[in-house]
């Protein structure tokens, strides 16, 4: 599958996930799985996408996340389906 613009016209989909969360003091993680396909024609493929994530809670305010999986066929690389990210996130103003 390629990264060019569609020209299928009006489709209907079905999309469908399931998402699991955990949470134990600083740590927590999680992974979901995303389903999707096309219901009013046969041209585009069925695609799905998983992605498990881990995190660590620096402070009050501030978080590092992992997260690795495989994305919806062809939308990030062309001949790849691997994503992997490290972000690291910071909150401004009062502890929450």
């Amino acid at each position: 599958m390629d990264n060019l613009k569609n020209n299928i016209g009006n489709i209907s989909t079905f999309d469908t996930g399931l998402r699991f969360v955990f949470t134990k003091n600083k740590f927590g993680g999680g992974a979901e799985a995303l389903y999707r396909s096309i219901l009013s024609s046969a041209t585009v493929k069925p695609s799905w996408r998983v992605v498990a994530n881990a995190d660590y809670a620096l402070s009050d305010n501030q978080k590092i996340i992992f997260s690795f999986g495989r994305n919806f066929d062809g939308t990030v690389t062309k001949n790849g389906n691997l994503v992997a990210a490290l972000t690291v996130l910071f909150g401004i103003g009062t502890n929450r």
